[in-house]
């Protein structure tokens, strides 16, 4: 009997992960994770972008500095990850503390 709620609680917690994915993608719309010199080109498409930039760090021992970029161009959201600063000189750069990002799209950066 207990095997069967706890199957049931592990359904129920999927399926509202799952739902709070779709939500968070449905408020932010598509984002499109590119190559940091691709991001730099879509980014020259515009006179004055507004990048967000969130600067970490990744790993356990090494503690390695990544930057994070976030662009949206003509309705579209691009996002990169860099171990380098990447020189958008055209750009408006807004540096951000953190980055809130969902489960699914985290897994591709």
């Amino acid at each position: 009997m207990g095997g069967s709620t706890a199957a049931a609680g592990a359904v129920a917690g999927a399926v509202a992960t799952s739902a709070a994915a779709a939500n968070a993608l449905a408020v932010i719309g598509p984002v499109i994770i590119v190559e940091p010199r691709e991001f730099e080109k879509v980014v020259a498409l515009k006179e004055k972008p507004i990048v967000a930039e969130v600067v970490g760090k990744e790993g356990i021992l090494s503690r390695r500095i990544v930057y994070v970029y976030v662009a949206n161009v003509d309705g579209l959201t691009f996002m990169t990850k860099s171990y380098e600063r990447l020189r958008l000189r055209h750009a408006y750069i807004v540096s951000g503390r953190r980055l809130a990002l969902p489960p699914i799209i985290r897994q591709y950066l």
